[in-house]
């Protein structure tokens, strides 16, 4: 079974260049199933009932995947920490990572947010605490979704540039996991594609969907790939700084 993951589409209009290769990608690229590990929206909260207009195109056609019998999950990244409501209503599964096994590979893929400082742990248990959900409830999506863009535009901003400290704290918690029995480790968020041999295993990470068209792809091994127009070229080498190509 092929499994296709994907990291930091960052999509925040549906005339955007890179959600219009998405929708290519998505009508295009052969797969059983679709991992979405983190940031598919620039500023998501996952309502019952209600989505954002911009995300209409990529829901309908995440939509026709799972109509089609295709596998579509969706990790939480730092941009969308509650996916959940009307996406899962579509039939898309939630979950807090995925594990698979692969040519007897142990498999894990998460965001990639790892290893965060005191603050940022804090502040992403409140985001993700009942508190939180209920003002989101009280306030009604027409006053958080300004909220939501206005902090993504802030995140953007601050994370707009290399940052080799994340690569190495990604590093770390890659290999704490491959110590753990896990024989490869997926994760986005840093916006910097590459592999790496680590001592007990494989990292690997996807990159991103707005600056470098990356993903990976998982059936008998592990491949990363960049993807231009329908021409695909596999990557290798290690992660590298991330290149200011926004999101974060």
């Amino acid at each position: 079974m092929r499994t296709t993951l994907i990291s930091d589409l960052h999509l925040a209009e549906p005339d955007q260049a890179h959600a219009l290769d998405l929708l290519r990608l998505l009508a295009t690229w052969p797969t059983e199933a679709w991992v979405l590990l983190g940031d598919v929206f620039d500023d998501w909260w996952g309502w019952e009932h209600s989505v954002y207009v911009h995300a209409v195109p990529v829901l309908a056609a995440l939509h026709a995947q799972i109509r089609a019998g295709r596998t579509v999950v969706w990790v939480p990244g730092n941009r969308d920490p509650r996916p959940g409501g009307a996406a899962q209503r579509l039939g898309i599964e939630v979950r807090s990572a995925w594990r698979a096994e692969a040519g007897g590979a142990q498999i894990l893929a998460v965001h990639g947010d790892v290893e965060a400082g005191i603050g940022q742990r804090l502040l992403d248990r409140a985001i993700r605490g009942r508190p939180t959900r209920a003002l989101a409830r009280a306030l009604g999506p027409e006053r958080v979704w300004p909220v939501l863009r206005r902090a993504g535009d802030l995140s953007r901003r601050a994370n707009h540039g290399p940052d080799p400290s994340l690569i190495a704290r990604q590093a770390r918690y890659v290999d704490r996991r491959l110590a753990e029995g896990l024989d490869i480790v997926c994760l986005g968020h840093s916006h910097a594609p590459g592999v790496q041999a680590r001592p007990g295993g494989t990292l690997v990470n996807l990159g991103d969907w707005v600056g470098h068209r990356s993903f990976a792809v998982v059936d008998r091994e592990v491949r990363l790939i960049r993807w231009r127009d329908g021409e695909v070229v596999e990557i290798d080498g290690p992660p590298r700084s991330r290149r200011g190509c926004g999101g974060g």
